[in-house]
């Protein structure tokens, strides 16, 4: 879920969330479904920002070098195909329907 909502935000052109390396490897039984819960709903936040989308608008990413790349919104949006399988996590077939 961390990286569907890093390709969330590259995609939606929006300020990259902070990471947490750590994080992404590590949940306790008891916090995972809320951890779940609320990347989903950034996520899905993040995909109301805007009303279309253009697959072909540029995105800059900074890699991890340092080197900042351009990248098609299409590019970043084929990153995320666990997104709608961690979107039914949340139990709500109606947030699917809109995105």
């Amino acid at each position: 879920m961390h990286s569907t909502r890093f390709w969330v935000h590259v995609a939606m052109g929006l300020p990259l969330p902070k990471r947490d390396r750590d994080a992404k490897f590590f949940a306790d039984a008891s916090e995972l479904l809320p951890l779940i819960d609320d990347l989903s709903q950034d996520c899905l936040a993040a995909l109301d920002s805007a009303d279309t989308i253009d697959p072909n608008a540029p995105r800059d990413r900074k890699r991890t070098t340092g080197e900042v790349v351009q990248l098609t919104v299409a590019y970043a949006g084929h990153r995320l195909p666990v997104a709608h399988c961690a979107l039914r996590t949340t139990n709500n077939e109606s947030l699917l329907a809109t995105h």
